[in-house]
């Protein structure tokens, strides 16, 4: 099996793929630019927490702007978190030019009895399928595990002489020279969000607060458009993407002098996905009510009563989707897109029409 890592390694995960008696994560491995871009993110991200910690300290600070604050303050240390997650995982693998996952957490029971073996095979054909290569890392004494993966077509490559830890590659059988990384269009995206993340921290307070507040919109907007292409096409929503659009959410309502109503479209955004996925967890994964949670937050800057559409909107196309082709995976992210793009419009076109203030 695989090294063992925390239980914080399954929330930061990319994937959690479980199978009858067995389990296992898989996380997308970013280029040398992502990880790059990832560290500079870290550094911004950092001075987030002072600033909040700043504002809370103001004697005149209510318990509104307090609460709201450090709200800011704790998804700027998810966002740090998860950008952590991406520099490891970018400058561990980093000479891998393909799309590359990693696999970690792979377990199986009772006992080792499970579907491990299995559920580890379905990964291997599924990257073939996709021309992607899976590392992970494995403890050289668990034998066992070494000579299974010797023969799902893993090679070792290296040392982790801080772990002790074998490093493994598996490279897909097909050619996939032609195939380009995901991860390089996350560069462009990632700088300007970056760079937006930066001027809101630092503008916070500002006399712009209107203009600051349009562009906490656009920005939350376009991490959550991102998020969801990388929905149709790996079928996973992406923490980084989810967490700045939180962050600009609630960043936008906070100089838009209108703090609670983050907090109130976070509520009622993602408090009816989180009851499904609570009833069935395979229906609706955890990475959709984040995005819920996080496309609230953003529709909140213009106007929260706004945010019960992105639920009505999305399980409408999300029903005519299964109807139009009842079987195979489908993302369920454009459809919460779809809702969110649509509440945004009619949210916008309320407040400048003077139908509400």
């Amino acid at each position: 099996m695989p090294a063992r890592r925390s239980a914080a390694s399954l929330l930061f995960a990319d994937h959690l793929l479980v199978d009858e008696g067995a389990a296992m994560t898989l996380s997308l491995v970013p280029s040398t630019l992502g990880s790059l871009l990832s560290s500079l993110g870290c550094l911004v991200l950092l001075g987030v927490p002072g600033l909040m910690a700043v504002e809370m300290s103001q004697p005149s600070a209510g318990p509104a702007r307090l609460a709201v604050a450090f709200g800011i303050a704790l998804a700027s240390l998810l966002g740090l978190a998860e950008c952590l997650r991406r520099v490891v995982l970018g400058f561990r693998w980093k000479f891998h030019s393909r799309p590359t996952y990693e696999i970690a957490d792979l377990c199986s029971w009772p006992s080792g009895l499970g579907n491990g073996r299995q559920l580890l095979l379905d990964v291997c054909e599924a990257a073939d399928s996709s021309s992607a290569e899976l590392v992970l890392r494995v403890r050289p004494e668990n034998e066992s595990a070494v000579e299974r993966y010797w023969r799902n077509d893993f090679v070792p490559i290296g040392q982790d002489d801080a772990q002790r830890l074998e490093r493994m590659v598996r490279v897909p059988h097909r050619d996939a020279a032609g195939v380009k990384s995901p991860d390089r269009l996350e560069v462009p995206f990632g700088v300007v969000c970056v760079v937006l993340i930066a001027v809101v921290a630092w503008s916070f307070g500002s006399r712009n607060s209107d203009l600051l507040a349009h562009l906490c919109l656009v920005a939350g907007l376009g991490a959550l458009a991102r998020a969801s292409l990388v929905d149709i096409r790996e079928l996973r929503l992406p923490n980084f993407w989810t967490a700045f659009a939180l962050i600009s959410g609630v960043a936008g309502s906070v100089v838009g002098s209108s703090g609670p109503s983050a907090l109130l479209g976070i509520i009622v955004s993602a408090v009816p996905f989180l009851l499904l996925h609570l009833l069935d967890p395979s229906a609706l994964g955890f990475g959709d009510v984040k995005f819920a949670a996080a496309a609230g937050a953003v529709v909140a800057i213009a106007w929260w009563p706004a945010v019960p559409m992105i639920a009505i909107v999305a399980l409408a196309s999300a029903l005519a989707v299964r109807l139009v082709r009842p079987r195979g995976p489908r993302a369920f992210g454009p459809n919460l897109m779809a809702g969110t793009l649509l509440a945004s419009l009619v949210a916008i076109s309320v407040v400048s029409k003077g139908i509400v203030t």
